[in-house]
């Protein structure tokens, strides 16, 4: 059980967390659903770190990300993202686009370059 999970729990048998009173309902009280709960958590910690609105940033980054490539991958993978990213961390496309062809054409085998790792 983890910390979060043991700290709801005690919220709940209290019926207050931190200094706000928890409200109960007319019958029978409910354990919480543990996978619920981490699920819950973990939409919760994503909204935070990373609104809906910076979804095309997220998009954008998985190109990066060896793992997410595709098996028969398509010679023009991965530019429209890296312009993405390149013009919102201003830096320059010429040298991102450089390095992350030569990226792709080792199969993410090679480290990424300078440019890349600033993105």
């Amino acid at each position: 059980m983890g910390v979060y999970y043991a700290e709801a729990c005690r919220a709940v048998e209290f019926k207050q967390f931190k200094s706000v009173e928890i409200s109960t309902s007319v019958g029978k009280e409910r354990e919480i659903i543990t996978t619920q709960f981490y699920q819950a958590l973990a939409d919760s910690v994503t909204a935070r770190l990373l609104p809906e609105s910076e979804s095309d940033l997220r998009t954008a980054v998985e190109v990066l990300d060896v793992n997410s490539w595709p098996q028969d991958m398509p010679v023009e993978f991965g530019e429209v993202e890296i312009r993405f990213l390149s013009e919102k961390f201003l830096v320059p496309m010429s040298e991102v686009k450089n390095e992350f062809r030569d990226h792709k054409d080792s199969r993410g085998k090679t480290e990424m370059g300078r440019s890349l790792d600033i993105l």
